[in-house]
């Protein structure tokens, strides 16, 4: 009798275990994935809005005038500009911000205290990707401080 290898039985029997245990770990390591790579686009919503936060600390009095605009809408680029974010780019996968979609509406309340709201939009090859999903306040007029507002931010902010 020669012992030098395995029968095919046994071979099947492990492709088989293998193929339970990798049926099983699949879903989970997929659904880990997405997960994590909603959570990327969460913390970057969350560094957006303390960019909106500088900015409105920043140019308090100019985005208010005369106290009676009540909403704005600070364009991602402006804060791109003024150096207060750095910006989203995931380049192995081909991600990056939808500059044209994505701000932060700065809403003043009548108690002085200031609510931001923040809209990513993340594309792919000009498909949207990720947008957020909070309640977005329309109708904020557009912040154009310095000139940054116009799309040629160089040398101006």
């Amino acid at each position: 009798m020669n012992n030098k290898g395995f029968t095919m039985v046994e071979v099947l029997a492990t492709f088989v275990i293998m193929a339970l245990i990798i049926g099983i770990a699949f879903p989970a390591i997929d659904s880990f994935y997405k997960e994590n790579s909603k959570r990327k686009y969460e913390l970057y919503e969350t560094a957006l809005k303390t960019a909106g936060k500088l900015y409105v600390d920043q140019y308090d009095r100019d985005l208010w005038v005369n106290g009676t605009q009540s909403c704005v809408k600070i364009e991602y680029k402006d804060i791109l500009c003024e150096g207060l974010i750095k910006k989203f780019e995931n380049g192995s996968a081909g991600e990056k911000v939808d500059e044209n979609n994505t701000y932060v509406n700065a809403i003043k309340k009548q108690d002085g205290s200031v609510v931001y709201e923040v809209h990513l939009a993340v594309k792919k090859s000009n498909k949207i990707m990720y947008t957020s999903s909070g309640k977005i306040t329309s109708g904020c007029s557009t912040s154009c401080i310095k000139g940054c507002c116009s799309g040629s931010c160089e040398g101006t902010c």
